[in-house]
């Protein structure tokens, strides 16, 4: 990952958010216009990634988060049976507080996919936007795993809490 995005031309957006991330002065992560499919605010600590590969850990949190998530190339009965098999877990269920979505990249149908996130979001009953910058493209934020944050679905905000060192 790092190769393809440090290997060749980097953004410069890409580029400043990741040392700051890195320098641990990130303090929010904004959605570009994003969707609500479920109204509220949360709080948690971040975690998530790639959809296919928290299935592929038996991702398992021990404590509150806010879920982010994002995927590429996934036809929507993957998506649709990766989210039934994640919150299919009691645990997961209890724990997770909040979802906020990245890019879902080459999806084959934009509309199922918005139907079968509003259908979780509305089981769940917790809030879930998308629009945000968590991607495979070249434009992207570097999200600070294991912080402390709050998570506001009717702004698409995400703001940092902790001061974090790596």
């Amino acid at each position: 990952m790092a190769n393809g995005d440090f290997g060749s031309e980097i953004n410069d957006y890409t580029k400043l958010n990741f040392f700051k991330t890195l320098r641990g002065e990130a303090s929010s992560i904004k959605s570009e216009n994003g969707k609500v499919y479920y109204k509220g605010t949360a709080q948690g600590t971040l975690a998530g990634g790639n959809l296919a590969s928290l299935c592929c850990i038996d991702f398992i949190p021990d404590e509150d988060v806010i879920l982010f998530l994002e995927d590429l190339n996934e036809p929507i009965y993957k998506i649709d049976r990766m989210l039934s098999y994640l919150f299919n877990n009691s645990e997961v269920r209890k724990k997770v507080k909040g979802i906020a979505l990245g890019e879902f990249l080459n999806i084959d149908n934009k509309e199922m996919f918005d139907e079968i996130i509003s259908e979780f979001a509305d089981e769940l009953k917790i809030p879930v936007s998308d629009g945000f910058k968590i991607t495979h493209e070249k434009i992207k934020e570097t999200i600070p795993v294991g912080v402390r944050a709050e998570f506001s679905a009717d702004e698409g905000i995400i703001k940092i809490n902790d001061t974090y060192l790596y």
